[in-house]
């Protein structure tokens, strides 16, 4: 048998002192144990005394017991590893959401779930009276913007012939100013919604970004509008390529969550995997008592599900003591 030892042996802390007082008197013991042989009786020497002083275990520096006996130094442990539950979700860094801006009604859908789209591409197509009314507004404005400039160079062409005076030039300058500035109003929000010069009351639904169809809620027929559209989305765009981990860290824990540690979590099949905390929240949830923590996964095979729920380890600084760099 081996036993670890040194000549003198110091505890971490003063606590343990009565702890080496036990493991003193054993050690005496077995030596006394191990100076007899089959039966027979040795005399112990002055040599051979082992003597504890506080939270000390000495033995004479000629002791032969030095020979068998090692120390092995105490280090204090950093870290602690906790389990907390977690959820896999899009990354919100690449994901788009989609609603109707105006309400309508569905009469062509040209996108299925899973369908990879580039940004402006045609999702849907909505019919709706009140973007009727957006492409008659553009038309008119297109007409007086047409017509103001006819006036204005009729104006000037006079005004150079001495026919109209400076302040009705003036006058017929403004009102021009005023229509250009109208129509280039008009003629963004028709930019924004997607619409042409056609009057026909149909406002195409496009992609805001690229990325692949991961949730539809349409159907033809279906009505949409901002007060339909309020609790979900009509379609949502993302990269499942990119989702985010979110832990839901207990506030007993907050002032040990940072950013920067490491965070695990295994699958059924028993894959590991491993990546970073790159968010913690700077509050606490009112409703949960809870800090959001936030980590980026990659997701490039695919057999991660947004949604699932997995349980995390995170690597947490032992109370007091902070987390190595």
């Amino acid at each position: 048998m081996k036993i670890r030892h040194s000549s003198t042996l110091s505890t971490a802390s003063g606590h343990l002192t009565a702890v080496v007082g036990y493991i003193a008197a054993g050690i005496v013991l077995l030596l006394a144990i191990l100076s007899t042989g089959c039966g027979k009786t040795a005399q112990p020497t002055a040599t051979d005394q082992v003597t504890v002083e506080q939270d000390q275990l000495r033995f004479p520096a000629d002791s032969p017991q030095l020979r068998i006996l090692h120390s092995v130094p105490i280090e204090a442990a950093t870290q602690t590893a906790v389990t907390l539950p977690a959820r896999l979700s899009w990354s919100d860094e690449h994901t788009s959401t989609i609603r109707s801006p105006v309400s309508g009604q569905i009469v062509g859908i040209q996108v299925t779930p899973g369908q990879t789209v580039k940004a402006g591409q045609v999702l849907a197509w909505i019919t709706s009276p009140e973007f009727g009314e957006m492409q008659a507004e553009y038309a008119r404005s297109t007409a007086e913007l047409r017509q103001a400039q006819r006036t204005l160079q009729r104006s000037r062409e006079l005004h150079d012939a001495g026919v109209v005076s400076d302040r009705e030039l003036e006058e017929v300058e403004a009102t021009d100013a005023a229509i250009r500035a109208d129509h280039a109003r008009i003629v963004e929000r028709a930019r924004q919604y997607g619409g042409g010069t056609q009057i026909n009351q149909k406002m195409p639904l496009r992609a805001p970004i690229d990325g692949v169809i991961v949730e539809r809620y349409l159907n033809p027929g279906q009505s949409v509008g901002p007060e339909w559209d309020a609790e979900r989305p009509l379609l949502t765009i993302s990269d499942p390529d990119k989702l985010w981990l979110q832990v839901d860290v207990p506030e007993a824990l907050a002032d040990r969550i940072r950013v920067g540690q490491s965070v695990a979590f295994s699958l059924s099949d028993g894959r590991r995997v491993e990546t970073r905390l790159n968010y913690v929240a700077d509050y606490v949830d009112t409703q949960t008592r809870t800090v959001a923590a936030r980590a980026d996964i990659d997701n490039i095979a695919r057999r991660l599900k947004a949604g699932q729920y997995v349980r995390a380890n995170i690597a947490l600084p032992v109370s007091g003591i902070d987390a190595p760099a």
